[in-house]
């Protein structure tokens, strides 16, 4: 399950990584998507624990926007290939970025950027934008640019993303609103 956490009033969405700042000091990082494994058997109400889990927060289903989901394979070894579902929730939370907790260890940064900056970034309309990074004590500021926005299949997933989240943002209808 994938979570995309959005501050509705600042355009923000935030993303999560396991490592702390250092990992924005290198050049070859890319941003990873909050959530977490589910097995077949957990319900949909069950899957939300993994957000409150990794980052603290408490959000009722009701308030998510399922926007699709996305099949990955990948071939590890000869022995092992992960098969994965992955579903894309919108997760709209006000002031997200400074109500996450660090808990359990699971998060040790995590990063917030606006989605229309993004979007431009993504299209080639500009190079680069700034975010802002966090851990449990301290604010950095990080230059990103599309190298870091990048999945495994690099097909584009993280653009359709933005474009779901500012579709959100800008009030669509939410039956429309599709990764």
């Amino acid at each position: 399950i994938s979570f995309i956490v959005l501050d509705p009033e600042t355009h923000d969405i935030i993303f999560q990584d396991t490592k702390g700042l250092e990992i924005y000091e290198r050049g070859d990082f890319f941003l990873k998507l909050n959530g977490g494994h589910i097995s077949q058997k957990d319900d949909f109400k069950s899957s939300f624990r993994e957000l409150k889990e990794e980052l603290g927060l408490t959000v009722h289903p009701k308030d998510a926007l399922c926007i699709g989901n996305y099949q990955l394979s990948i071939q590890f070894s000869e022995d092992f290939k992960n098969n994965e579902f992955i579903y894309f929730y919108i997760v709209p939370v006000k002031n997200a970025f400074e109500k996450i907790v660090f808990e359990d260890g699971e998060v040790g940064s995590i990063i917030k950027f606006n989605v229309d900056e993004t979007i431009e970034m993504l299209l080639k309309k500009r190079d680069s934008i700034t975010s802002t990074a966090r851990d449990e004590k301290t604010k950095k500021e990080v230059t990103l640019k599309p190298a870091h926005l990048k999945n495994f299949t690099d097909d584009n997933l993280y653009l359709r993303m933005m474009i779901a989240a500012k579709r959100f943002l800008d009030g669509e209808d939410k039956e429309l609103i599709l990764l």
